[in-house]
């Protein structure tokens, strides 16, 4: 697969990932291809919920914050995790309102069923 298009790709997977992670970051900014011959990528800033940017790179080897030594990882989830407390609480706090939810809908079917 040709340099740009490969950059593209991620640019394209980096975009929509990102998207859906908005409920939990503050700002997401423009995506940019990197089509380097020998490892093709793409980055984008993400301002967290604590008002702190980073500057998050996909390629080949997965997701990494850019000018820092440290891990790459296989999921935005993974790296938004340990940069971001306020991330973390808030998709608990959304996975929590998502289960309340559901179990009330649960009951509700139960007692419609029960009577």
């Amino acid at each position: 697969m040709d340099p740009s298009d490969t950059a593209a790709f991620y640019a394209s997977e980096l975009k929509e990932v990102c998207q859906s992670q908005i409920y939990a970051v503050r700002s997401v900014g423009a995506v940019t291809s990197i089509p380097s011959s020998d490892s093709p990528s793409a980055e984008i800033e993400i301002t967290l919920l604590e008002g702190t940017s980073i500057v998050v790179n996909l390629s080949l080897a997965g997701y990494r914050v850019v000018g820092r030594e440290g891990p790459t990882f296989e999921l935005l989830d993974y790296l938004l995790e340990l940069e971001s407390p306020m991330w973390s609480a808030k998709r608990m706090q959304i996975l929590t309102a998502i289960l309340e939810e559901l179990s009330r809908q649960e009951t509700e079917n139960n007692l419609r069923q029960t009577s």
